[in-house]
């Protein structure tokens, strides 16, 4: 191995990212370095001028080999960050972004302490762990389809949700919020667990950033997206609706009076699922953009 200082390394790393065409390449280089080292950003500037040790610099390049081949930054991290808060990821999980924030924001206008909130595809958990650290929650309640994504989901929980303010059973006479995930299919994930220590609740507001990606544009995607994430997450059908009709059609048998329904959607598809809300008897359907200026959630009530 050749002598290189900590700097020289990640120029280096920097260059070749570059060649290969991967965006951000002088900052994913430095945060793979930070990783192989286990350094912080302190302790990096700190040390940049000393020479890698052998198997810093071997973890190194093998971290921007992967990323080279168009791995996502965050799956080779093992984390993203969502709402100023550190979640794991895998390939089993979208990696949570910036767009989804947005979401999150609007959801939180609408929902206060004590509500019961249902976050339907979940996938790493983002949404509703956000939500249940942002309000005290009386039910917090997360689904997907794919069991490979709950287990990072409940990872998720199990690093960031204090056990203190909610519990993970039932809690009649407990003052304490419920917290649970539940495998299936949309709604029928819920039908499926009551009685297994999950209330049969209504819910003050649904959120879902389900999958909205039209099929055939699916291989038009970013290598780090097409080739690394999971393609259920992603896959809105033909049209990119099915899910948004699925999920609004039955919302209203799980939705409180005057409860709520958001959605996180593509930038070209905000008249059609607000047309899909509003023939599923929701009112007030507004749509609200994200920091670029696209359609990005539409949000209606009950």
């Amino acid at each position: 191995m050749e002598n290189i200082t900590y700097r020289e390394a990640v120029l280096k790393g920097a260059a070749s990212l570059k060649c290969r065409g991967v965006e951000s390449p002088e900052y994913d280089s430095r945060e793979l370095m930070l990783k192989a080292a286990g350094f912080d950003s302190t302790q990096y500037l700190c040390r940049s001028t000393e020479l890698v040790p052998t198997e810093h610099l071997a973890t190194f390049q093998g971290y921007i080999d992967r990323r080279m081949n168009r791995e996502p930054l965050q799956h080779i991290l093992g984390e993203a960050c969502f709402y100023g808060r550190s979640f794991l990821v895998n390939e089993n999980v979208l990696v949570p972004r910036l767009d989804t924030e947005v979401l999150v924001e609007q959801a939180l206008k609408v929902t206060r302490d004590n509500d019961a909130v249902l976050d339907m595809c979940t996938g790493s958990g983002c949404i509703i762990i956000t939500m249940a650290l942002e309000r005290e929650l009386s039910f917090a309640c997360g689904c997907d389809l794919s069991d490979k994504a709950l287990l990072v989901a409940e990872s998720n929980r199990a690093r960031l949700i204090p056990k203190d303010r909610y519990c993970f059973v039932n809690a009649d006479g407990d003052n304490k919020g419920i917290f649970r995930f539940c495998q299936g299919d949309l709604f029928d994930s819920l039908d499926k667990n009551y009685g297994l220590n999950l209330k049969p609740v209504k819910f003050d507001v649904i959120v879902s950033n389900p999958p909205y990606i039209e099929t055939e544009v699916i291989n038009t995607l970013s290598d780090e997206v097409r080739l690394h994430e999971p393609v259920m997450a992603l896959d809105g059908s033909a049209d990119g609706l099915e899910f948004y009709r699925r999920i609004s059609a039955k919302a209203p048998e799980y939705l409180n009076l005057s409860g709520y329904l958001l959605y996180e959607i593509g930038y070209n598809q905000g008249q059609q699922v607000s047309m899909i809300m509003e023939e599923a008897g929701f009112r007030d359907v507004e749509i609200i953009k994200d920091l670029a200026g696209l359609d990005r959630v539409v949000k209606a009530r009950l």
